[in-house]
């Protein structure tokens, strides 16, 4: 069974060894820890390490550094290779997963990128109003009508409306919310009088 813990500075585990398994697999470790036996020199080890601990019935392992570190171990019976073991003997690593942002500080050797890469916007776009940009409901509704060189409308209800604005008949747009809709088709909006709804298109 896998064990997880937390160690502060300094802080120390005793684990029994012999007795549940001949190896202890270090599965996963923030930093490096100091594992002793009463009769085992003090020894460091990291990530991924397989230690023989037959021989030993109590083990200590010590945080020696000066920050907290999290660790996860296993006493199995035979020994197991972890992830950090498969990397290879050219060094080749596989990444299944970034756990966490990744700061790039140095390239140790030239980058070769073949080919040419475009890096052109090779198709713009462009936003631009329709009408006037703020539409007003005369009545309780307002139809933007379709335009086949569209791309998306986008639309936002301005933030005095006294109602949601309601697209299509499905979509509420509450006050001061926008959406964008891709079509090209005419849209029709329902809402109170005397409100306002801001409309561009995205061509």
């Amino acid at each position: 069974m896998r064990q997880k813990h937390t160690l502060t500075q300094g802080q120390a585990i005793n684990v029994s060894a012999g007795q549940n398994g001949r190896y202890l697999i270090m599965r996963e470790a923030t930093d490096t820890v100091t594992l002793r036996s009463d009769n085992l020199r003090p020894v460091e080890i990291e990530r991924g390490d397989t230690v023989d601990v037959s021989d030993y019935d109590t083990l200590t392992i010590t945080n020696h550094h000066d920050s907290t570190l999290s660790l996860e171990f296993q006493i199995t019976d035979i020994p197991v290779i972890t992830r950090a073991q498969k990397i290879g003997a050219n060094n080749l690593i596989g990444i299944d997963r970034i756990e966490e942002p990744v700061k790039v500080s140095e390239i140790l050797e030239p980058v070769t990128v073949g080919g040419v890469i475009d890096t052109r916007i090779k198709d713009p776009v462009s936003l631009r109003a329709i009408g006037s940009g703020a539409l007003t409901f005369e009545s309780n509704t307002l139809t933007i009508e379709g335009d086949d060189n569209r791309r998306s409308l986008v639309l936002q209800a301005a933030d005095t409306n006294a109602e949601s604005v309601v697209i299509q008949g499905v979509l509420r747009l509450r006050s001061g919310g926008d959406t964008t809709i891709n079509t090209r088709d005419s849209v029709t909006l329902s809402g109170a009088q005397g409100d306002v709804i801001y409309v561009g298109e995205l061509v």
